[in-house]
This record gives C-alpha cells, sequence and structure tokens, in this order.
C-alpha cells in the first residue's frame, strides 16, 4: 500500500513529464532546478520505481510514469481547480489571461477587449498563432496560453473546442487591375500570379481549407506572414491574394484595392476556440470563454 502522498510532488511531476525537462520545469513552477529534482526523487522513493531516465542530455519518462500521468493528470487538475475555486471568481481580482489568437480573431477582438467596461481588473494579452498546429496545442498544454481562436482542428481527446465564429473569404487585387474585374473564372485563378499567406493548418493551405476541390497548384509570386503586408503588396501588383472578408472590406479602400469572389464552391472559414480540458471546470476560464462570447459580433 502506497503511503500518502503530496500533491505538491504530483503537481511537479506532471510539469517535469509535460517539458520533459528539469529546468522547463522549475521555469514554468517558478522553483528551482534543485527543488524539482528533489521532489521527482522524493516521490520516486515514496513509488518505489523510476519515473524518469537520463537519455543524451535530456530525461525520459519510464512506462510507469507515463502510466501514472495519464491516470492522474485529470483527477490532479480537478482537485487544483476546486482548491483554486473556493471562493467564486470575481473579475474585480487582478488576472491576465493569454489568448492565442490568429489574424483575424486578433483584429476583431483586441479593439473589443480594450473598450470593454466590463473586463474589471481582468486583461487578455493576446498572442500570434504560431504557423503550424502543434505548437498551438503545444502552448496550451504547456500551459504559457488559456485557450485559442484559431482555424485548427484536433482530434486530441486532451483539448476541447467548439466553433466561436465563422466569416467569409474574398479575392483581392489593385483596383486598377488591367484584366480582373468584378469576377474571375477558374483559369483567371489559375493564371494569374498569387501572393500567398504564410498558415497551414493540418498542412493544408487557407485556400485548400475553404473547398472541397482539390486545388490545383498555384502560380506563387510571395509569401506573406501577415494579412495587412498581402494588402500593401497586392496594391502595387497585378497579383491576387485571399483575404477574411471583414478585414478586406474594412481595409478596401485604405490599400486601394478591389474584392473578388472566390471562384470555387466553399465554405465559410471556421474559428475555432480551443482550451486544455484541465481548465474545464476552472471559474476564471469559465470567465473568460463567457466573455468572449460576449464580445462576437451579432453577425457572427
Amino acid at each position: 500500500m502506497l503511503p500518502n502522498i503530496d500533491l505538491n510532488l504530483l503537481n511537479v511531476f506532471l510539469e517535469v513529464y509535460r517539458f520533459q525537462s528539469f529546468t522547463l520545469a522549475a521555469e514554468s513552477l517558478n522553483m528551482t532546478q534543485p527543488g524539482v529534482s528533489g521532489a521527482i526523487k522524493r516521490l520516486r522513493e515514496q513509488i518505489g520505481t523510476e519515473l524518469f531516465i537520463r537519455e543524451g542530455r535530456g530525461i525520459t519518462p519510464t512506462a510507469t510514469a507515463v502510466k501514472l500521468a495519464n491516470d492522474i493528470e485529470v483527477g490532479l487538475t480537478l482537485i487544483n481547480n476546486a482548491l483554486k475555486n473556493v471562493d467564486s471568481f470575481n473579475a474585480q481580482s487582478a488576472h491576465q489571461f493569454v489568448v492565442i489568437a490568429d489574424e483575424p480573431a486578433m483584429h476583431l477582438f483586441q479593439s473589443r477587449v480594450e473598450s470593454d467596461t466590463s473586463m474589471g481588473n481582468c486583461s487578455i494579452k493576446f498572442i500570434p498563432s504560431p504557423a503550424t498546429d502543434d505548437e498551438i496545442f503545444n502552448l496550451l498544454n504547456f500551459q504559457k496560453a488559456d485557450l485559442a481562436i484559431d482555424i485548427s482542428t484536433t482530434d486530441n481527446t486532451a483539448f476541447a473546442s467548439n466553433v466561436f465564429y465563422q466569416e467569409e473569404m474574398v479575392l483581392a487585387c489593385r483596383e486598377a487591375h488591367p484584366e480582373f474585374k468584378e469576377r474571375i473564372t477558374v483559369e483567371d485563378y489559375y493564371a494569374a500570379e498569387h501572393v500567398i499567406l504564410r498558415f497551414k493548418r493540418s498542412r493544408l493551405s487557407v485556400a485548400d481549407l475553404l473547398t472541397s476541390e482539390n486545388l490545383k497548384p498555384r502560380k506563387e509570386a510571395c509569401e506573406v506572414d501577415s494579412i495587412f503586408s498581402m494588402m500593401a503588396l497586392l496594391s502595387k501588383n497585378n497579383c491576387l491574394g485571399l483575404l477574411t472578408k471583414n478585414i478586406a472590406e474594412e481595409q478596401a479602400k485604405n490599400f486601394g484595392l478591389k474584392l473578388i469572389p472566390f471562384p470555387f464552391e466553399s465554405s465559410p472559414m471556421r474559428h475555432q476556440m480551443i482550451w486544455h480540458k484541465r481548465n474545464e471546470q476552472s471559474l476564471p476560464h469559465q470567465w473568460l470563454r463567457k466573455k468572449l462570447n460576449e464580445l462576437l459580433p451579432a453577425e457572427s
């Protein structure tokens, strides 16, 4: 029969397990590395078996550690949340949330959060979505962010998600484009050169995600990291670019652009709200999700 184990040891264990590093776990927990190593040593002695083994310059969890982490993570999270939420969450208490947001979501929500008078002493810091799905889920898993708003999807049962809002996509080109008028054909689309947004999910480009059709390779003139960089380039050449309709309509006049429907049968771009299930019952996290839903435009 195992002795009573300090929950703090299990919290340290899970953090080391997530990072597979004593150093990174120590930074996350605001502890010293010897303190983390000592906690793992005490847990190992109480359990009676190795939890991590040295491999090169890093550490690797043993089979026992993998099973222990899978068995205790959800339950330990519920206990921690319950202890944090003994008193109901109050927005007047200072609390900063970190939300990963793709560019359209950041453009839509940052100003709304800034002008919301019901935020109390809470704040939301938006950070840009990384380039890949895996990086998003790593940030959530390692508690570097509370929530994500992104077009990414996952079948990982550790995460919860729902369709948060959706928006149409349109093509854009400069107002004085010599060929393109109000509409273009599929042939025109493939004949044109394109400014491509360096933003892929599930290894697919934004255009591929919009339609069930198998798009052929496009002529890529250049690749950019942001929608605003794309609009600036489109204003000076004869390329096409694919934009979210909300930003495109707001900025078309500023950049001298005309907007053209996407020439394929397509669906709206669906932005997901994604979070780790460890936060499902957390009162601060519930407040955050409710607040973001309140800030959605009525048409979303």
